[in-house]
């Protein structure tokens, strides 16, 4: 549970700094310009109440700001996210976030494409 809320604090901070940064830019957007949400998606192996839990934190971020939008996706098992995460790297189409916990930390660094958040 204690890794649980390490990696959600960890995920929760990333987004308070995108925030922060998108309100440093915003005169840049403010010119009349409209530009569409940048993309987050997050992959994680969350389901049932956690799931939920994690989808209530998502939608709180997106209804707080405009510039970023989280999409969140429950990926199945520790083992099933590293490697759809791989895949998905190797097709040109990997997720902005991953939830890796400490079994997998080693495959994903030996990886080379997972940078560490904290």
């Amino acid at each position: 549970m204690k890794k649980l809320f390490t990696i959600l604090f960890a995920i929760s901070l990333i987004m308070r700094n995108l925030v922060a940064q998108g309100a440093k830019e915003s005169d840049l957007s403010s010119r009349g310009k409209v530009k569409a949400p940048i993309e987050i998606s997050f992959w994680h192996i969350f389901g049932d109440a956690r799931g939920q839990w994690i989808q209530d934190r998502v939608d709180n971020f997106n209804d707080s700001q405009s510039k970023y939008h989280v999409m969140q996706e429950n990926k199945g098992s520790y083992r099933d996210t590293i490697q759809v995460s791989l895949l998905a790297y190797r097709q040109g189409s990997a997720p902005t976030l991953v939830h890796v916990a400490e079994a997998g930390s080693q495959q994903a660094y030996d990886s080379g494409i997972f940078i560490p958040i904290s």
